[in-house]
This record gives C-alpha cells, structure tokens and sequence, in this order.
C-alpha cells in the first residue's frame, strides 16, 4: 500500500502460454509455502508461551469533551463494559460480545444478565447489589444534575440492569451468591464470551440451613432503593420490588449468619467481616421506601447498639462493599437534617443525634485538621488499603459532599444549628473531595489520570480480560487458558480501551505501575465507578450555587411527615445568584445516532433573495441610539470557588437551574424472565410431612415426633381369623415442574399440580416490559 507497481505482461515471444502459467503455478505455491511457515512460526510460538505479535492498533475512544458532563459520561460507560448476558442492539461497546448464556443452567436456573465486578469473568453478587444501591442513591439525591448531562435515562437501564438479575438470582428461600469461582478464573485468562459452562459454577445457594445475613440485607437494599427510584415513572413496578425487598429482608433478619461461612469461592476476593451493618443498611432503605414506622425502630433501638451503627470507631472509619456503618449514619443525619422537624417542635431526637454526632466524626477525618488522616505521601489522596486505594477515596467523598449539603441546606434555612465538632468548615470538605477527584484525574505527582481515556497519560495494561484480548469481532477463533495466559503477560497495551474505567490506585509513594498482573493497581472495580459518578454529579450540583442540587423530597416519597417538613424547607432555603443560560447538552456521541441524508435538497430558510434585474429598495433608516441605561445596585455573583492545592483542572461552571425539560421518567420496564425448575429433591421411602404455605423466612416449626413406649407383648391364640386388607389405589406422584412461560402469556397448570410462577406473597413482574434476560 502506498507504493505505485508496475505490471509488466509476460512476451508471447518468450516462451508462449505454457511459460506464463508454468510461471504463475510457481509464484502461487512460493507464496503458499510462506505462508504455511509463519503460520506454523506463529502456532509454535505461542504453543511454547513466547510473547505474542503486537496487536492491532486499539480503536480510538469515543471524541468526549472535558467537562463534568462527559466525566459522568465516561464513569457510567465502564458499566456498560460489565455487563453480561445477551446484550441489547445498541449497546455501545463495539469489541464486546454475547457471554454468560448459559450460566445457573446447572442448578436449573436463568442467570443471565447482571455484570462482571472487576477485570475476571465472576459475577459477585454481593458487591453487585451494592453497586445497584449506591447508582440509586446518587440518582435519587442528585436527579436534576443527571437530567442536565443527559444521562438519567442511561443510570436507569443500568439500575434496571442489575435489579433484574438480583430478582433472577433468587427463588423462594433460596438466593445464590455468585458465578464463578477463583479458583477456575484465576487460572484461565480468556475473553467472557470465550468460557464454557464448566468453568461457571453456581456457587451453594443460601437458605434457611445456611442463612446469608449480609448479601438478603444488600438485597434487601437494593430493592428497597431502586423501588425509591422507580415510584414516580412506575408505580406497579416499586410495589413488586418493595414487597420482594421486604420478603428479603425477613429472611436476613430471622436467619443470621455470613454468607461467606458457607460460599467458601467469595472468601479470598468478597469475605463478609458481619452481617449486622447489612442489616441496618437495609432496613434503613425499607423505611425510606415503604414510610413503615417498624424499620426505623429497627435502627433507631437496640440494634443501633448490638451492631454498633451509631457510633464511630475502629469498625465505622471506612465505607465500602463491606462496611455500611457510615452510610447508615449519613442517612439517618440527612433523615435528622432535612425530615425531622414537624410537628416535633424542633425538639432533636436523642437516637437520632447519635447517628448525627458519628457521621460528623467519619467526615471529619478526612479534613487537614484530622491529625490521624492518612494520605499518600506527596499526593494528597486518601490511603486506607493497598488495595484498590482510590475506591476508599471515592467513597470518602461522596459522603462527605452528601453531609456538607445537609448542613448547608439547615444553615441557610436558619432552621437549626448543625455545625462539625472539628475545626473544619463546610468548604473544607467540598474541598477535600474535590481534591481527591482532582489526584485521580491527573493532579498527583505521576502526573498521570488514573481514569482510561481521560488525558493524554493514562493506564493502557489495564487488567480486565475482555480488554486485553483481541475482540471477537476482529479475531473469531475462541481462545483457552493455554492460549490466552500469554495476553496476560504481554508487555503490549491492551487492544481494547476500556473508557471510563477507574483502575486500583497507586502506592502509599504515589507509585504507580502499568502492568496488568499487578491487579491491587491495575483492576478497575464496578462499585468504584458507580460512586464516583455520584461523586461528580455532587461536585456538580455544588457549583451550582449556595443551595445543593440534591431533591429534598424526592425520598420522602414514602414519609408524608418529612416530605411536607422538606417543602418548607425549600421555601427557605435562599435561591443561588442566576447563571448565564447554556446550550442544551447533547447526547453522548456514541448513542447518537448518524444523521440522515435529505431527500430533496432543504428549503431555504429566511426570506427569499430579491429577483434579478430589480433595483433594491432603500436602505431603512438605522434605530433610534437607546438610552443609557440607569445604574442598578446589583448584588454582585459569588465568585467562583478554586480549591485548595488543586491543580490545573477545576470544577466547571455553574449549572443553569432547572434548564432540562421536565419530565415523567418513565423507567423500562420488565419482562417475565423464563424461570427454571428447581433442582430435584430426592425421594426418601418415609411418609411425606403436611406442607403448610408460608412466606419467606416464616418457615414453620415442625414439632419433633414423640417415640411411644413400646407396647406389652400380648401372646395371640394360633387360630385368629385375620381380616383381609382393603385394597386401595396407590396414590399418584405428580413432581412439581416449572414451565417456562413466555411475554405476555400465562401458562395454565397441569391437572393435579400447582401453578410454580405466581407464588402467593411473591412479587410478579409486568409483562409486556422489555426484559433483561430475554
């Protein structure tokens, strides 16, 4: 290519037809003979573990603007990397695939979907549900901000995304951990869409025997929010994930135990440490979802105590997959804040200013005038763990931001007087999780954004299977363990750019890495990037005036008391000086779709030019020169807040208020998903026991059967006439099956049998909605 040949025809003269195709003959099987040795060359090569060929160039990410929008962009495109299953026709990364079809076929189980937590092919559900949980809560505090980068509808698909799955992974009792496990996937370093059904065992399912506190109690949660979310655009649709929300969390309450006791593949990546903080969390989400007084009694009595929420101690200093101490509090102190209040007589609660004086305490540390903070040694970014470092960060943050605008929407509204029991102001800690998303995205002494895609240094051996292995599209031939482990240990960046993905973070001397077998570095995580668009979307919200852009009552949908006290706190609350209008957002550039060619050429716009050969008309004479204008005492605008240490990139400017066009949000909605039998029970020779219908984690006891005495022997005369035994028909064993039930059909139960989809106290799905799982 690029150079210009000449083709010279063979002379008749010199040897005739016969030459010429004795001469072709001869060019084409020198050519098939290189190209047969390379082949070999290359096959051999990798065979014995040598380092592969370079790849292909990566293909270029999307052309994203700088700003906050397309920072909130990028974060929620890593998602979209994640997911699982059977992927939707525009989904926007072009190198993935189909994968996971076929996974809990093993235990008689649809679960396809869901999402992929890290760079392995596991689907971990219980950092999954958290990640569900915090994409609700960013959503629900900070909606308008998300309607204003155009991206609301993208955070439900990827909530609806997870809480069909979550829905999927639990049948009755049972609740299914994960997919998966280490010791097969650490080993095998292939493509998603390259694993067989063997490599991807359903993990032990919880029950009643073997109880899961900590992952029901996420569950619960998870449901709990995203029914928070849905309640406005789908009111049915909340209704059916509150009440399994409910049912859930029934079953984590009355049967206690860690899941990872007994899901032995979760302990090396996803050990439980407890089940009480899930617990709270929980039911914390169950009252912000149903109003029902008896979950705030549950956090709010003696659970706060046995599992120690309301305090702040070596257990509460960090918030994360595992700890949700902290959120619990930063909730209730928004419930103290911005709830609390009518008809109370501005009397503060006594069990409600203990989760106050905790969260207070959590955002303190983080401040520099927290003298046991603990941050990298030239960087400033929080360090808590050398693994994965930033996540502990982000989380900091987040809640950080979410206390500073509780006090400052109670400050403003002089409605009471919440202050920090530090030295640090209400700017301090804006400041400080800016700082931190300022570190990640390329002020740190590497000088490098730890976020792919973003800046002109960032990491590119990510360690993420799917990105480090040529794509499906460009290279079809499926690759195994043996042929795969070289990608692993390549030095060549990886093929794929995984935009938007936050990787682990640097050492505790601002070290950094770029080598995809270092995963504590080089992973990027799924609850990572949910919080950090949360993050964002808080930094957001705050520069867009004194007031937060968090919604005050969008959740107390459910409490009618607070929702009217939080109205009239918006009435205080004073209103931010007016930003200069903006131009609409535009869609992110990979959802766009090309623009149509017209049909016919456009009409012109405006008035017609005069026709020819037309003297024009005379010019109109020029408008009157206005009068000066009389000077106006203004208040001048606040000016702009540049925080300190940062470096060169700063928050964008304000936000207009309330630009979007308001809008029902109407959320996708959801198909039936096709629901497998369970596995088979055996049959034991006894007399089968009365089964009496309960709902989840009701079971009732069976009380234990009496041994009688044994009876006085009693001698029988010889000749006793025994009365012959009535015959009687055998009694007909129908196994209990599930048919799969397709959109939009009910299926009709069997004679003798019971219908096994619609459970009574179980939540249904509406049909007619567009599934997950097909």
């Amino acid at each position: 290519m690029g150079m210009n040949r000449q083709y010279v025809p063979l002379d008749p003269t010199r040897g005739g037809k016969s030459s010429a195709i004795i001469l072709a003959f001869a060019m084409a099987g020198s050519v098939a003979i290189l190209a047969a040795s390379v082949f070999l060359g290359v096959k051999l090569a990798s065979m014995q573990g040598e380092e592969p060929p370079p790849p292909p160039a990566p293909l270029p990410p999307p052309p994203i603007n700088v700003t906050i929008t397309s920072k909130i962009q990028m974060a929620l495109l890593f998602l979209e990397s994640q997911k699982s299953g059977k992927l939707p026709p525009d989904y926007p990364i072009t190198w993935r695939n189909n994968s996971g079809l076929r996974d809990g076929q093993d235990q008689n189980r649809d679960l396809r979907g869901g999402y992929y937590i890290g760079g392995s092919n596991i689907k971990y559900h219980f950092p999954m549900a958290y990640t569900i949980t915090m994409l609700c809560w960013s959503l629900l505090e900070y909606e308008s901000v998300y309607r204003l980068v155009n991206m609301h509808n993208e955070m439900a698909e990827l909530i609806d995304w997870g809480v069909q799955y979550i829905l999927a992974s639990r049948y009755q009792d049972l609740i299914f951990a994960q997919v998966g496990t280490p010791e097969i996937d650490d080993v095998c370093w292939i493509r998603p869409e390259d694993m067989k059904p063997a490599q991807r065992p359903t993990m032990f399912p919880c029950d009643v025997t073997h109880p899961c506190s900590d992952l029901a109690g996420e569950y619960a949660a998870a449901l709990a929010a995203a029914s928070l979310t849905f309640r406005v655009g789908n009111p049915s649709y909340a209704d059916q994930l509150l009440q399994s929300a409910e049912e859930i969390f029934e079953y984590a309450d009355q049967y206690r135990g860690k899941y990872s006791d007994w899901v032995e593949a979760a302990q090396s990546e996803y050990n439980s440490t407890g089940y009480g903080d899930e617990l709270m969390w929980g039911a914390t989400w169950l009252y912000f979802a149903s109003g029902d007084t008896k979950y705030l009694d549950y956090v709010i009595g003696p659970n706060s105590y046995i599992f120690e929420t309301n305090q702040w101690g070596p257990g509460t200093k960090t918030f994360d997959w595992d700890n949700k101490a902290p959120g619990v509090q930063v909730l209730m102190t928004r419930l103290l804040m911005l709830g609390y209040g009518a008809g109370n007589e501005g009397q503060i609660p006594q069990y409600l200013q203990t989760y106050l004086n905790a969260a207070k305490l959590y955002v303190c540390q983080h401040t520099p005038h927290w003298l046991h903070a603990n941050f990298t040694d030239g960087g400033g970014l929080i360090y808590v763990s050398d693994d994965h470092p930033i996540q502990y960060a982000v989380n900091a943050g987040f809640l950080s931001v979410l206390v500073s605008d509780y006090l400052r929407i109670a400050i403003n509204a002089n409605v009471s007087s919440h202050y920090l029991d530090c030295d640090a102001t209400i700017d301090d800690i804006v400041d400080f999780a800016a700082s931190q998303v300022n570190y990640i995205l390329g002020d740190n002494p590497q000088k490098m954004s730890y976020m792919v895609g973003f800046g002109e240094k960032y990491p590119t051996r990510v360690h993420h299977r799917a990105a480090s292995i040529t794509s499906k599209h460009v290279d079809p031939t499926p690759f195994d363990c043996a042929t795969g482990e070289r990608f692993r240990v390549s030095k060549y960046p990886n093929p794929n750019v995984l935009v938007g993905a936050i990787v682990g973070g640097p050492a505790r001397d601002d070290s950094y890495l770029d080598d995809r077998t270092l995963p504590q570095q080089s992973e990027p995580l799924l609850h990572l990037n949910a919080v950090f668009a949360g993050l964002l979307a808080s930094l957001g919200a705050f520069r867009s005036g004194n007031s937060p852009g968090n919604s005050l009552t969008r959740m107390w949908a459910q409490i009618p008391w607070a929702k009217k006290y939080a109205e009239s706190l918006e009435e205080l609350i004073p209103k931010p000086y007016p930003s200069p209008p903006k131009p609409p957002v535009s869609p992110p550039p990979w959802r766009t779709p090309p623009p149509k060619a017209p049909r016919f050429p456009p009409k012109r716009k405006g008035p017609s030019p005069p026709p020819p050969y037309v003297n024009p008309p005379p010019p109109s004479p020029p408008p009157p020169s206005p009068p000066p204008p009389r000077p106006v005492k203004r208040t001048p605008p606040a000016p702009p807040l540049f925080f300190k240490g940062q470096g060169k990139w700063k928050l964008p400017p304000a936000l207009p208020p309330k630009t979007a066009p308001t809008r029902k949000f109407l959320p996708p909605a959801v198909k039936v998903p096709v629901v497998h039998a369970p596995p088979a029970i055996p049959k034991v020779p006894v007399k089968p026991p009365v089964v009496v219908e309960a709902p989840l984690g009701k079971i009732p006891a069976v009380p234990a059967a009496k041994v009688p005495a044994p009876a006085a022997k009693v001698p029988i005369p010889a000749k006793v006439p025994v009365p012959a035994a009535k015959a009687t028909a055998p009694v007909k064993e129908v196994p209990a099956t599930l048919t799969p039930v397709a959109a939009g059909k009910t299926a009709a139960p069997a004679a003798g049998t019971t219908p096994a989809v619609a459970q009574p106290g179980k939540a249904t799905l509406p049909v007619g909605n567009p599934a997950v799982v097909p």
